[in-house]
């Protein structure tokens, strides 16, 4: 999960982003025309802006399931540091910026 700029919650997908909307529902923005008429026909998804090469929807979170594998959201693998060593990858050395 990411931040916007205003600190709310994203959710970042392939062909779109899901974004915090009201307290109820969600939104999701895209930019791939092609997958306006996907998205709308999901129950529950409705019209919120449309341009010629952009949308955003409203959705409740019960269509949340439906909507991330339209825009092809998924969770960031992440290795912990543990893990890391098991696996043999080196430490990151970081540059300082004092001699």
């Amino acid at each position: 999960m990411a931040f916007d700029t205003e600190g709310f919650a994203v959710i970042p997908g392939r062909y779109g982003q899901i974004e915090w909307f009201d307290g109820t529902d969600l939104a999701v923005y895209t930019g791939r025309p092609r997958l306006f008429a996907k998205l709308w026909a999901i129950p529950g998804v409705r019209r919120h802006q449309t341009g010629d090469t952009e949308m955003r929807a409203v959705f409740p979170p019960e269509a949340l399931q439906l909507v991330v594998g339209v825009i092809k959201a998924r969770r960031r693998r992440t290795l912990s540091s543990d893990d890391a060593r098991r696996r043999g990858f080196k430490p990151t050395l970081r540059a300082a910026s004092g001699p």
